[in-house]
């Protein structure tokens, strides 16, 4: 996991060595109901993720390559200092 602040943007980044993710799975991962765990999961974890990180204006996005892993990034602009 690895973060930087830049031109008004935090981004996050989470990364693996895994398997990757298949292309096909790539274009529906974001998609309410899609689960490449078969039964084991409800397919709404990324879907949430993506809905509530649109509502705070940023952006969401994996890469991947085949048996190298994948990696997810997250892209959220800095709101105003809070005073007090």
């Amino acid at each position: 996991m690895n973060s930087s602040v830049e031109a008004g943007y935090v981004e996050i980044v989470v990364s693996d060595n895994g398997e990757g993710i298949a292309e096909a799975d790539m274009k529906m991962i974001f998609a309410p109901f899609q689960s490449s765990k078969g039964n084991s999961g409800t397919g709404l974890g990324l879907a949430v993720a993506r809905k509530t990180i649109e509502e705070h204006k940023g952006i969401i996005w994996v890469e991947s390559k085949p048996d190298e892993g994948a990696s997810f990034y997250v892209k959220i602009p800095l709101g105003p200092p809070v005073k007090g």
